[in-house]
């Protein structure tokens, strides 16, 4: 599990510098203003009065494609006025300060009441969560991602805090062995939802992503608790691949901004998940695995998003070996299935190779309709498309009319 999480981190790093080449390339990016780290680039009133122009027939697609380079052209770059090396002396610097606060009250945290626990740990989520707020508000990008940061930390405060409630507050240091995670979980999530919803960058969805997970794990734990016994792995492995499901769709239909680090979530969870459910039974969460990359492949290539190919890749150069020796090995032998395992993996990366530059070209808009076999809607027009342009000869000039 731990190797799959690792590679999809590099998948992340991998898509999101290829998605920074790519905008750089194009030339609507060319003076777009920055957004900010975490921020997706959000359609300006002129593309949407445009695209309104085009659907009437009052102008062609390709002249506002033409207007709307030229205004982008010549639009003012808001650039950050803190230095990016300063930015991250800043963050080191303050981690070392964090650091340092957290070993002065983990030394004398046995000797601390309960309510000077829960104060520890309520005054600085507090500050953190005020100082998000105030900080996010600002035009400066570095303000902006540090408002996005300190909420994290404030996010994460309150899942320490509601910690503390259940085993010191609630069961005087002696906790039940169920229940914690719904009871942290859910707390954590009234917190790490909203602060999602009101700012809806990388950062923030992390957390409403990992409050939510543990929501679910701990509703799970207490059904499991009700009857007796202990979660088991095989049940959090569907579950969390169910989770993964709805929230990999939830960011195709556009509910999930940023959509880059949506996919990425959903599609890693999915594959984690098989590996849950392989400690209970091998031959499921081998299939599951399989199948789920399988499908995240397909996805991927249907909708285009190249970081969900790039994942079910990674899970599919995962899985395909593993089925190989479970099956195989004892029947093959050693050496007949590694042959087997590197021919497989052979002709997954020529699959993989085929695939690649299809995606990146349609997602860049720039396959023709033969080359795909089906027609081609313009990038940025409204759903149904425009109609034709009529061309400047087909339509008089005021000048003529005049005349």
């Amino acid at each position: 599990m731990g190797g799959i999480v690792l590679v999809v981190v590099v998948v992340a790093v991998i898509v999101i510098a290829v998605r920074k080449r790519q905008a750089a390339a194009s030339p609507y990016a060319v003076a777009r203003p920055s957004p900010g780290l975490g921020t997706d680039v959000q359609r300006s009133p002129l593309e949407d009065k445009l695209d309104d122009w085009v659907a009437a027939d009052l102008i062609g697609a390709d002249q506002a494609d033409a207007v709307l380079a030229y205004e982008l052209e010549h639009a003012p770059v808001r650039s950050s006025r803190v230095p990016l090396v300063a930015e991250a002396v800043g963050y080191i610097g303050s981690g070392l300060v964090l650091a340092a606060a957290a070993l002065l009250v983990g030394n004398r945290w046995e000797s601390m009441s309960t309510p000077g626990r829960i104060a520890s740990l309520a005054v600085p989520t507090i500050v953190a969560g005020v100082a998000g707020w105030w900080t996010g508000r600002s035009e400066e990008p570095a303000l902006q991602r540090l408002g996005s940061v300190l909420w994290l930390m404030a996010v994460v405060g309150v899942a320490g805090l509601a910690g503390e409630v259940w085993v010191d507050a609630i069961h005087d240091g002696d906790p039940p062995d169920h229940h914690a995670a719904l009871f942290i979980g859910s707390i954590t999530l009234a917190a790490a939802a909203p602060a999602w919803w009101i700012r809806r960058v990388e950062l923030q969805q992390l957390g409403f992503f990992a409050a939510t997970i543990a929501t679910v794990l701990g509703v799970i734990d207490t059904i499991a608790a009700s009857q007796g016994r202990n979660i088991s792995p095989l049940a959090a492995g569907y579950v969390l691949a169910v989770l993964g499901v709805l929230w990999l769709a939830a960011s195709l239909v556009d509910r999930l901004p940023p959509a880059l680090l949506a996919n990425l979530l959903g599609s890693a969870l999915i594959l984690v998940s098989a590996q849950f459910v392989r400690v209970d039974n091998d031959h499921a969460g081998l299939w599951l695995g399989l199948l789920a990359s399988i499908a995240l492949m397909a996805v991927g290539v249907a909708r285009y998003q190249l970081e969900v190919l790039l994942v079910g890749t990674v899970g599919l150069f995962q899985w395909t070996p593993q089925i190989a020796l479970f099956y195989l090995e004892d029947t093959l032998g050693t050496e007949v299935t590694l042959f087997v395992i590197g021919t497989l993996l052979i002709v997954l990366a020529g699959v993989f190779t085929r695939l690649y530059p299809r995606v990146v070209a349609r997602r860049r808009g720039r396959t023709s309709p033969a080359h795909e076999g089906g027609s081609e809607k313009p990038r940025g027009r409204p759903e149904g498309g425009a109609r034709p342009s009529p061309g400047p000869a087909a339509r008089p000039s005021p000048t003529a009319s005049a005349r």
